[in-house]
């Protein structure tokens, strides 16, 4: 009885001490589980917001930044840094353009997008940099990192030590191609870290991402990249999207001997993307145009009398046109080194602002020593009704500033 009651005692105090301390380890180990919790739901929240980073890669000079060091995930804009490796395989001659990657059962079971290469069947190189280009392959991606480390894992390592090399500090790889992953994460500047180093490191390269389609054993492999087709003077680089990602894009372009890069994130289509890197493009290349012009007049965006005498072959009609401007306030639409271009927006504006006569739109030309440039903009107004048409223009997604002739 009394061995009993002791035992019984004993079990009384082991299980309220194995529940209080099953309580404070519960606790205790719920913790990181929370905190994780917490991290996950700051990442993902981030994920869909807008960033962006401009910068001019000419002078070096930083144009616009938004977030430029918000975490988000990159999706395919990954495949900008699979590439980058393999050109410096080619580099190497560890690898030529005919050469044929050998194609594993587990690359074949990527997520689309995809190429559905026939697993153990052959691909080469030429075609696996094309289908990255163009499809974003996703199985390609993988056949890459398989081929070049022995498996994707090993690869991701090579990609993250590449992008420590060039200074992508707030960057983590774990797949070739993009696809989503918690320790899969970039900034839009580190971005455009990667896409400035890809243009000087491998610019032999570069001009592969131009690339509007290929064609790979009759199938027609379009290029994601839309905006090049819309975008005078846009020559590259790479689209991605996921879920979580949102819309986002690297994009260069050249206007007035400078090249501006563009890495945007958290859009919320292809279209609406598409529309703000156009007037993230308009307002960069405004400023450098600006600031080549800036010592030939006294005013900003306003061109002094003797090139629109040269313009016009010293024509007094147009001397007179300018006479009457003098006082008056002008929407400028933008800057083009193409005519065609220019005339496509003017005549774009012109279909959702009936009410104005004919007679205020005008294509303006500017002549320097190196270039013509051609300004679409509406001229003859005040000042308010300027800035009324040009928030208007703006709701639009088009890109335009008021300004004065005197």
């Amino acid at each position: 009885m009394l061995f009993t009651g002791i035992k019984s005692q004993q079990t009384t105090k082991l299980s309220l001490s194995h529940m209080f301390s099953s309580r404070i380890c519960s606790f205790i180990y719920g913790m990181p589980l929370v905190l994780l919790l917490l991290i996950s739901f700051v990442k993902v929240s981030y994920a869909r917001s807008y960033a962006v980073y401009v910068k001019d890669l000419t002078t070096g000079k930083v144009l616009k930044q938004v977030n430029p060091n918000a975490i988000n995930y990159p999706a395919s804009i990954t495949k900008v840094m699979t590439l980058y490796l393999l050109f410096d395989a080619l580099d190497r001659k560890e690898l030529s353009i005919d050469s044929n990657l050998y194609v594993s059962k587990f690359s074949t079971l990527a997520e689309p997008s995809k190429l559905y290469v026939g697993a153990y069947s052959r691909i080469t190189v030429k075609d696996a940099i094309y289908a990255l280009i163009t499809k974003s392959a996703n199985d390609v991606a993988r056949v890459v990192g398989e081929n070049l480390a022995g498996s994707e894992y090993a690869f991701a390592d090579l990609m993250n030590k590449k992008a420590k090399a060039l200074g992508m500090y707030n960057t983590h790889f774990t797949n070739a191609s993009g696809f989503t992953n918690k320790l899969h994460y970039t900034t839009p500047k580190d971005i455009a870290t990667l896409g400035e180093a890809m243009y000087k490191h491998h610019r032999q390269y570069y001009h592969l991402f131009s690339t509007k389609y290929y064609v790979y054993k009759g199938m027609y492999l379009k290029n994601h990249n839309n905006l090049m087709s819309h975008y005078h003077g846009m020559d590259g680089m790479k689209t991605g999207y996921t879920r979580k990602s949102g819309f986002t894009l690297l994009a260069m372009a050249t206007r007035y001997h400078h090249r501006v890069l563009i890495s945007i994130f958290g859009g919320r289509s292809g279209a609406s993307r598409d529309r703000q890197t156009s007037i993230l493009f308009n307002q960069a290349f405004h400023k450098i145009y600006y600031s080549q012009h800036k010592h030939s007049s006294k005013k900003k965006y306003v061109h002094n009398r003797t090139s629109i005498r040269k313009t016009a072959h010293k024509s007094k009609a147009i001397t007179r046109l300018a006479r009457r401007d003098t006082g008056t306030y002008f929407v400028q639409l933008g800057y083009f080194s193409h005519k065609n271009m220019a005339n496509k927006l003017l005549d774009q504006i012109k279909r959702f602002h009936m009410a104005l006569p004919l007679d205020n739109y005008q294509l303006h030309i500017s002549i320097s020593k190196t270039h013509t440039v051609f300004i679409p903009r509406i001229k003859g107004l005040s000042r308010t009704k300027a800035e009324s048409i040009c928030a208007q223009i703006k709701n639009r997604n088009h890109d335009c500033f008021v300004t004065s002739s005197h």
